[in-house]
């Protein structure tokens, strides 16, 4: 079995109580009403509990990365569709609320992109680093771009309606739709992992 990223084989010494075989090493359930409460190794450093659905690391963790993939196509194909109808002498297909979409949906998706790696040079920066109070001042400037995704979400709503107002084709409803989806679960990650908390005490 495979805990806390350890592959050991366990016995069971007490009701609940695994002991590692060949090892002093303990792990503990604790079980209320037949349910699974809460696991933990003796000695206990990291106590496991369960969580809502809505915040499973499994499910966070695999939607993320693909709104991180939505956000970097949409980004990228707009200078490479730019730079071929440069090439080739092609017009710009669109006007009007149309064109004004299609930018605006690349300004949310680098928006995005933006506001994610900025927390992820932040992390990186936390744990590699000596993190003090002279460093909160990135803090602060992550907790105050809390307003891209949000600013994103509103262009994003104008852009789906927008394509689908105008009947645009089923690949620019689709891009759009991808791309409000990769906003909200962006905003997803960061309620639940607290990222929109203003509090800087720690």
């Amino acid at each position: 079995m495979v805990f806390f990223g350890f592959n050991e084989t366990w016995e069971e010494v007490e009701p609940w109580v695994w002991r590692a075989r060949g090892d002093t090493e303990e792990l503990v359930v604790k079980v209320v009403d037949g349910q699974v409460q809460a696991l933990t190794m003796k000695p206990s450093v990291v106590i496991a509990t369960p969580v809502p659905w809505w915040s499973s690391s499994v499910l966070l963790g695999n939607a993320l990365p693909n709104a991180v993939l939505v956000f970097a196509v949409s980004a990228l194909a707009w200078p490479i569709r730019a730079f071929a109808r440069w090439r080739f002498g092609v017009p710009f297909p669109f006007t009007g609320a149309r064109a004004a979409a299609y930018r605006m949906a690349r300004i949310a998706s680098l928006a995005m992109l933006t506001y994610i790696v900025g927390w992820i040079i932040y992390f990186v920066w936390a744990v590699s680093s000596n993190f003090d109070e002279s460093s909160l001042w990135l803090l602060r400037l992550l907790y105050g771009a809390a307003l891209l995704p949000l600013v994103s979400v509103c262009m994003m709503v104008w852009v789906n309606f927008v394509v689908w107002r105008e009947d645009a084709g089923w690949f620019a409803k689709l891009v759009a739709a991808l791309l409000m989806l990769s906003v909200l679960v962006t905003i997803w990650f960061a309620t639940v992992g607290g990222l929109f908390s203003f509090d800087i005490t720690y």
